[in-house]
């Protein structure tokens, strides 16, 4: 597991978290011991508050930590399916599902209780969705409205063969995405989405569209308000609204390959003025920041600066229209994207810039941290 974090708004990353497995040789170069990871591979993420995150792995393990990705408590719920989702409506409340399985947690993940028995429901269930806020829980088909003790089956849904994404702008009223195959067993499909105002009870198809066929609806929806939502699957594929879902429209501003997907889009400041995507295969972060925005554009005047970047032999360092604070004097640290710091050099207080030799770094991805301030830059 690797985690990287952000401290600026997501303009720079820095790996906070590597647990890799470790191989161990004798002086003869043979391998005496290999050391397993403390984690398993993760599935899925909710960021609650700015200190408190959980993590979905494989295998049933959950993994949490109280001090913004500091250090990590893990766990493992009684199955030993992969946790795919995970769903936080405050510090205290949140659920966790399987392919088949629901777990509620009330008091911040230190426990949590397998709550599929209370859905009474003798059919089979693939959890594929789900969402949580206050007392109301959605899950793939099911919803409660007294955290999970109570559920209603949705009526009949049509149109929709997976549902993929779920969201809600209160306990009533959400959106939901997802596709359906134009062919049986053929790998095209029609992109889906579907709006209810009572709880899920039912749904009205709202989008019903062939458009990419072999690049569906399978990431998630938001709603950042009654108005504005949007909705994003494979090959970079991203559909808007501004008027509640009576019309959608297809964003093609995203410069991604359309042989990659979405893993996650976030957003952070809860509208669509800023978006941060990850992509699957190639494992980049983007940014979307809307240009009219003026607090996104302040974001970063007068931070520091790397060039060249890329870099071959030297890199300076720069902060414009001041020099570096006292409290930042402690030195420059270079760490690698394992977390091991590779360099480290002092820097003189109130100084505009400060070169350092890094030739001898072996070529790749770096990030270099002066204080609170982090920044990648690419040895060549």
């Amino acid at each position: 597991m690797v985690n990287a974090r952000t401290t600026d708004g997501g303009y720079n990353w820095f790996i906070q978290t590597a647990d890799t497995q470790k191989v161990v040789y004798n002086d003869k170069g043979q391998v005496v011991e290999v050391i397993g990871t403390k984690y398993k591979g993760a599935r899925c993420l909710d960021y609650v508050t700015p200190d408190f995150a959980v993590i979905g792995h494989i295998e049933g393990q959950i993994t949490i930590s109280r001090d913004g990705g500091d250090s990590w408590d893990s766990l493992s719920l009684n199955t030993i399916q992969d946790i795919k989702i995970i769903r936080f409506a405050d510090s205290l409340s949140g659920i966790a599902l399987t392919n088949n399985f629901i777990f509620l947690t009330t008091d911040g993940g230190v426990t949590w209780e397998n709550i599929t028995s209370n859905l009474n429901y003798s059919g089979a269930i693939y959890f594929q969705s789900a969402f949580m806020r206050d007392d109301f829980i959605y899950a793939g088909g099911f919803f409660s409205l007294d955290k999970g003790n109570t559920w209603t089956k949705s009526n009949p849904i049509l149109n929709i063969n997976g549902m993929h994404g779920v969201n809600f702008i209160n306990n009533y009223e959400g959106w939901c995405s997802g596709r359906r195959q134009i062919v049986p067993n053929q790998f095209q499909y029609v992109d889906v989405i579907l709006h209810t105002t009572n709880s899920g009870l039912d749904w009205v198809t709202q989008l019903d569209t062939v458009l990419e066929p072999h690049f569906p609806l399978t990431g998630d929806i938001y709603f950042a308000n009654s108005s504005e939502g949007l909705a994003y699957g494979e090959g970079g594929k991203i559909w808007r609204t501004s008027d509640g879902g009576q019309y959608w429209d297809l964003d093609k501003s995203f410069p991604i390959e359309q042989s990659d997907h979405f893993t996650k889009l976030a957003f952070p400041n809860g509208n669509l003025n800023k978006i941060l995507a990850n992509v699957y295969f190639i494992g980049d972060i983007w940014m979307f920041t809307d240009p009219t925005s003026i607090e996104e554009n302040v974001i970063g005047t007068n931070d520091m600066s790397i060039f060249p970047n890329p870099a071959s032999e030297y890199i300076t360092i720069t902060k414009p229209s001041e020099g570096f604070e006292p409290s930042e004097v402690s030195g420059v640290q270079i760490f690698n994207t394992l977390g091991e710091c590779v360099l480290k050099e002092s820097i003189h207080p109130m100084t505009p810039s400060h070169r350092m030799n890094v030739e001898h770094l072996p070529s790749g991805v770096y990030y270099l941290r002066i204080g609170s301030r982090t920044q990648m830059f690419v040895k060549m």
